[in-house]
């Protein structure tokens, strides 16, 4: 039995039932687009490495608009995208749905008012 000094206050059953229950990891191979990737290689990395220790296959896509980015070599595949302009925006929708990305970071495209007629 532990302690509760040695769990820093913490209940000793709930640190038990955390170190014997797991959750499942979904059976999904995760698809992940990190734009501005010039200046997002730590976050490349920190998902790259997040998704070795959850044991998921998955592909880590970048994009950015300078083709001889550094963070390219930090990814499974590298798109030299358009800025995020309106007038941009069908082509990089467009790859989102070709490669079937299912989670972006970060959200510059938050600005873009997709609902508008």
């Amino acid at each position: 039995m532990v302690s509760s000094a040695s769990t820093g206050g913490c209940d000793p059953k709930i640190i038990e039932f955390e170190k014997t229950h797991t959750l499942p990891v979904p059976d999904v191979e995760p698809r992940i687009l990190i734009t501005s990737l010039s200046k997002k290689v730590p976050l490349a990395k920190a998902v790259a490495n997040a998704l070795k220790k959850l044991n998921q296959r998955g592909t880590l896509y970048g994009a950015d608009v300078d083709s001889d980015c550094l963070g390219q070599y930090f990814v499974d595949s590298f798109w030299k995208m358009p800025r995020t302009t309106d007038s941009n925006l069908p082509a990089i929708l467009d790859y989102c749905f070709e490669n079937k990305i299912q989670a972006s970071s970060p959200l510059e495209m938050v600005n873009w008012n997709l609902g508008a007629a």
